[in-house]
């Protein structure tokens, strides 16, 4: 996936989330429960940016976001978020 500043990225219909404190778990829903092999838990930061991503907001609008909320090099964090969200893409969990 070619992801740019202007890509609007979407979470998957067939997966679920829930916050447990400071982490989020993304567990894919699937057909069966003996093909439930996998599921993800994100940090804070990896929770920030999954609740960032909602189908409206763009990449340049959620490294923003992520850029008030963090200290760090904006260039650094835009690096970081993008290589995040094409992760997380490429784990099935969004799409553009």
């Amino acid at each position: 996936m070619s992801l740019s500043a202007a890509s609007v990225p979407q979470k998957q219909d067939d997966v679920l989330s829930r916050r447990i404190v400071d982490e989020i778990v993304i567990v894919p829903v699937v057909a069966s429960v003996g093909a439930l092999d996998a599921f993800f838990s994100l940090n804070e930061t990896g929770a920030s940016v999954w609740e960032k991503i909602d189908g409206r907001s763009t990449v340049a609008e959620i490294v923003a976001a992520m850029e008030d909320e963090y200290e760090g090099e904006p260039g650094e964090i835009s690096l970081r978020v993008t290589a995040f969200i094409n992760e997380l893409a490429a784990a099935g969990l969004v799409r553009t």
